[in-house]
């Protein structure tokens, strides 16, 4: 691809004279032909410009300072990970038990709740949404969400006794 810098410089000019956003493009296109840049990044650049902009460069993007990608760098984190893995044995890594909706108080609580509260309305906008799930929220008694603790710890206790294995979870005494 021709170089940006070169479009960008090209699409400045065309705003200087005074050009649409169509005829600036097609003017790229005659001179670029299949190398121009497309139609959007032509309208962003011409936006840009025609709103003030003096430069044609890149805005600064925030990267990793130059330092980090030195030598001393690299060896002082290749040497972290190898003293790492020398250590694994003293580290004992716990498998993590595959999500269960069972598990999930949002699952088996909280959201089934809030379901059953907004079911069948429609809304206008977000902030309704918002307004009417806050509300449903807070007329969830404080009762029901003690309960929905009592119920997480015996549900844990089940799949802990269980050894972490599939069970089928009684709802009458969960």
């Amino acid at each position: 691809m021709s170089d940006l810098r070169e479009q960008r410089c090209n699409v400045k000019f065309c705003v200087k004279l005074g050009k649409t956003l169509t005829e600036t493009f097609e003017l790229s296109r005659q001179a670029y032909g299949g190398d121009t840049f497309s139609r959007t990044q032509c309208y962003e650049w011409f936006t840009r410009l025609k709103n003030g902009r003096r430069s044609i460069e890149d805005d600064p993007r925030p990267r990793r300072p130059s330092t980090s990608t030195d030598d001393t760098h690299i060896q002082k984190i290749k040497d972290l990970v190898r003293a790492n893995r020398s250590n694994s044995q003293l580290s004992v890594v716990l498998p993590q038990p595959p999500y269960s909706p069972d598990l999930a108080p949002c699952d088996f609580f909280f959201f089934p709740k809030l379901k059953s509260a907004l079911k069948g309305r429609r809304f206008d906008s977000i902030d309704d949404i918002k307004n009417n799930s806050s509300l449903a929220l807070k007329d969830i008694p404080k009762e029901a969400f003690q309960d929905c603790m009592v119920k997480w710890k015996r549900r844990w206790d089940k799949c802990v006794n269980r050894g972490g294995e599939y069970f089928v979870l009684d709802l009458s005494v969960s």
